[in-house]
């Protein structure tokens, strides 16, 4: 190396930038080409000559081994400047603040897929993937009502969300209670006559709006002289616990005082539930009578003395008429 001369008049300080700067400007470059300029073929020495690379050496300087440089220098070395080293999403090639790349298999559609932005698939990204229930992207919701909710899981009774679209009445989340004073059940339906649930005030709740079964619209008994025929069935085989009910326990008009017999049917000459006989047109309340124009059967007791009868009524409910319709001796 040659002597280097400083002024003596110059300043120390100025001297030794000279120096530097004259060290640095005979210092080699760190790789050249072959033969010195690209010639398309890579030798010995060179990362890079035109399109071609050594895949042995790495590009860029975030250590990421990469399918093909981003550009050659004239001088055969990749380039160096920040993100040089084919820095796009979508590469195939998985670089610094990538979580995934797949290349063209990178899809903001497909489930499971690694995202365009070559980001793995989330909850949020508006595609329903492995283990969601649904996926509405940025409307994902844990306060909107019927709403896909923030952990992609759909709304549900008890979430503390009204949701309405679901046939909730109410949700008041962990308090949801079948308790009785409870303002919400847990099925989200608020306390009231048809909701299944007895209510305070209430006797029964069969949940529907069925007025002539065994639970009346009003949450009590359907019972005899309510009105309302309890059509509900009971016995083997299968029958209506009620043929009638025409609002009271009285018994000699359309329907017997124990609802079990439909009166306006007597007559028909057909036997129906609740009758005893039914002769149709000859039904009779004169004595000895087959069959009473209530479709029952002659019997002491029904005001009709019936001396044919067995055995032979004396009388029947007149003064001095005694047990078997006889008279007192």
């Amino acid at each position: 190396m040659r002597r280097r001369c400083i002024d003596a008049r110059l300043p120390p300080v100025v001297g030794f930038a000279i120096v530097m700067l004259s060290l640095l400007a005979e210092r080699p470059a760190a790789a050249a080409c072959v033969g010195g300029s690209p010639n398309g073929w890579l030798q010995t020495g060179e990362e890079c000559d035109g399109t071609l690379f050594d895949p042995a050496r790495r590009c860029g300087d975030g250590g990421a081994s990469c399918p093909r440089p981003d550009r050659c220098r004239d001088d055969c070395t990749f380039s160096r400047t920040e993100g040089s080293c084919n820095p796009l999403c979508g590469n195939g090639c998985l670089q610094p603040g990538e979580v995934c790349d797949d290349g063209g298999g990178n899809s903001d559609v497909a489930p499971d897929a690694c995202r365009t932005d070559c980001r793995a698939a989330y909850c949020g990204d508006e595609v329903v993937d492995s283990g969601e229930a649904c996926d509405d992207g940025p409307w994902n919701s844990d306060y909107t009502p019927d709403r896909c909710r923030e952990d992609c899981s759909l709304p549900l009774c008890g979430d503390g969300v009204v949701d309405v679209g679901r046939g909730e009445q109410c949700d008041l989340g962990p308090l949801n209670s079948d308790a009785v004073g409870s303002a919400c059940t847990t099925r989200c339906i608020a306390p009231d006559c048809g909701n299944g649930l007895v209510d305070p005030g209430e006797t029964c709740d069969d949940g529907n709006e069925i007025d002539e079964d065994a639970c009346t619209n009003a949450c009590r008994p359907n019972v005899c002289g309510d009105g309302l025929v309890d059509r509900s069935t009971t016995g083997t085989p299968p029958a209506a616990v009620e043929a009638c009910d025409d609002g009271n326990e009285l018994d000699g008009d359309d329907c017997s005082y124990d609802c079990n017999a439909d009166l306006r049917l007597c007559g028909n000459d057909r036997l129906e539930r609740g009758e005893e006989c039914d002769d149709g047109t000859i039904n009779s309340d004169l004595p000895d009578a087959g069959c009473r124009t209530d479709c029952r059967l002659p019997r002491c007791g029904d005001g009709i003395t019936d001396p044919g009868g067995d055995p032979p009524e004396e009388c029947d409910g007149d003064e001095g008429c005694g047990p078997g319709c006889a008279r007192a001796r």
